[in-house]
């Protein structure tokens, strides 16, 4: 049973460890995809602004260029034919930026859009793909970038066509070529304080599990010797109270004793085994108790009358009531009282919900039973008009060990296991139970319990045969 228990807590655990993750790497994955967007879109503003930094110094150098044309022969000022501009020299990237100048250029750009820690590689390359201008270690990495790993390294080519239809801007063929090395890379380092906080949380998260999944286990195990501990000791301790028993009820019987003692002897019998089957009934509870946290109250179904069981309980308790000068009514409107159900368990929620009505309605005892049907149901309802509870009460009475407080003065016996018990045999048998209390006026429950069907009396006729 702890075997089974802690599997499925670990298994459990294991699943929500498991669950954390996934939602961890799924919310990573957005915040990188938005981070990679973000990047690409300030990328292309940053190479736009390069190209529109590097066409205005080509302007320039154009303007500079038609001038001089125009001082050296005036008639192109009148003759703008295209074979006559054609003797206006073209303006190249290469004669306007040195290496060193468009270096500057490019990186002051890139600060600006926050890529101050890019990596980068460019050149300049004219229209046979001859390389005018070239960073550093462009030629060392661009077999690296276009071949080996094309993944990690993107690539930017910014066109500078010479264009035959508008004179004005017919300036160049020239290619700039820009390469971002790892870039991937760079878009991971800026989710790192995303990284940070989600592996903090999964470490809080881990011990966290570890810690719950380490109690859990623990209190099972205490659990359990608990348990040992009380079956061993109640099974001990119900031999002696039945070889006391045996005593008690031969005891007058002895020839030794006088007849004028066997009175006095008689009611000394009486109370020694009234006390007898008290602390019997208590071992029987606490070992009832050590069954009911294994959730094993040993059930055998079987096709019974409830009104039997009822009667039986009824008729016990009336000795009792009537002592007190108590009342009792039970009314039966059920047409269908037949259950498939445990007789032992029942005949123990009936006596519970009895002795209970009994117990908290101090001097004057007046309840009331009634049986009656409804949806293929039975419901046995009892009502007492005793001290009553709290609604705080009401809502804590099926929990183990716990008492209704009635005062300083504790004149209520019991362990706090009774409405436990009853809690547990209505699941068991797949009922509800319904309380409503008020305090000095009473209590009312109901227990409402499935009919027997006829697959139920079918098994309990295989089981009989």
């Amino acid at each position: 049973m702890l075997k089974s228990k802690s599997f499925k807590i670990t298994a459990l655990a294991v699943i929500i460890f498991l669950s954390v993750l996934g939602v961890c790497y799924y919310t990573y994955l957005n915040i990188y995809e938005e981070e990679l967007k973000d990047f690409n879109s300030k990328l292309d503003v940053s190479m736009y602004e390069i190209v529109e930094n590097i066409e205005n110094e080509l302007e320039k150098k154009n303007e500079i260029n038609i001038n001089l044309a125009f001082e050296t022969n005036p008639s192109l000022k009148y003759f703008k034919d295209i074979d006559n501009m054609n003797l206006i020299p073209k303006v190249h990237i290469a004669d306007v930026f040195t290496t060193e100048k468009l270096k500057i250029v490019i990186k002051d750009i890139l600060k600006k859009q926050g890529f101050g820690k890019l990596g980068y590689e460019f050149c300049v390359q004219d229209i046979h793909h001859k390389i005018l201008i070239q960073s550093d270690h462009y030629l060392a990495f661009e077999k690296q970038a276009f071949v080996i790993d094309p993944y990690n390294n993107l690539f930017k080519n910014m066109v500078f066509k010479y264009d035959d239809e508008e004179v004005e801007d017919k300036f160049y063929d020239d290619l700039l070529v820009f390469i971002v090395k790892d870039y991937r890379k760079f878009v991971f380092y800026k989710t790192e304080k995303h990284i940070i906080l989600m592996v903090l949380f999964i470490i809080f998260i881990t011990i966290a599990l570890l810690v719950i999944v380490r109690n859990i286990l623990m209190s099972e195990r205490l659990n359990v010797i608990k348990n040992d501990f009380i079956n061993n000791m109640t099974h001990e301790l119900k031999t002696p109270l039945a070889t006391l028993n045996i005593a008690a009820v031969n005891f007058v019987s002895l020839k030794t004793v006088a007849p004028a003692e066997r009175t006095k002897m008689e009611a000394y019998k009486t109370i020694i085994v009234g006390e007898i089957k008290r602390l019997t009934k208590m071992v029987e509870t606490i070992l009832k108790a050590g069954k009911l946290s294994k959730k094993s109250l040993d059930p055998k179904f079987e096709i019974l009358n409830f009104e039997d069981i009822i009667q039986s309980q009824y008729q016990e308790f009336m000795i009792q009531i009537q002592a007190v000068n108590g009342q009792i009514h039970y009314t039966n409107k059920a047409k269908n009282l037949l259950v498939f159900a445990d007789k032992s368990n029942l005949e123990m929620m009936v006596s519970n919900l009895i002795d209970n009505a009994i117990k908290y309605s101090k001097d004057h005892v007046e309840i009331t039973i009634e049986t009656y049907n409804v949806n293929q149901k039975i419901v046995f309802k009892i009502q007492d008009k005793g001290i009553g509870m709290s609604r705080e009460t009401v809502h804590k009475i099926f929990e183990k060990y716990y008492r209704a407080h009635t005062g300083d003065i504790h004149d209520v016996k019991g362990f706090g296991l009774g409405m436990t018990f009853v809690k547990s045999i209505i699941d068991l048998h797949k009922g509800k139970i319904k309380v409503e209390s008020a305090l000095k006026k009473g209590t009312t429950i109901w227990v409402e319990l499935p009919l027997a069907h006829e697959a139920d009396i079918k098994k309990a006729e295989i089981a009989s045969e």
